[in-house]
């Protein structure tokens, strides 16, 4: 099943996929399908704070049942304060 993954208010430059270096190009989000593999540059230049990553499925068919499995994780700036979150755009 393919799954979506971003970070809040950061641009990904995907640089790599499965083994195979491509033209660099860049995004808000990616989709993964499983077993891929992908590397992606993240540039830290947003405001010092924690910045949610979120990663989750692709959903195209109605009443289709499916695994419902996300991800929830942060990624914190140095010095970011403890309770200071910055949640993806719908």
């Amino acid at each position: 099943m393919e799954s979506f993954f971003t970070i809040a208010n950061h641009r990904l430059t995907i640089v790599e996929v499965d083994g195979e270096y491509t033209k660099p190009f860049t995004t808000e989000r990616v989709m993964l399908v499983p077993g891929q593999t992908m590397n992606v540059l993240v540039t830290a230049d947003q405001a010092i704070g924690r910045y949610s990553i979120a990663m989750g499925p692709y959903e195209s068919a109605k009443n289709v049942k499916f695994q419902n499995t996300s991800a929830i994780a942060n990624f914190r700036y140095f010095g970011a304060l403890p309770n200071s979150v910055t949640l993806p755009a719908k």
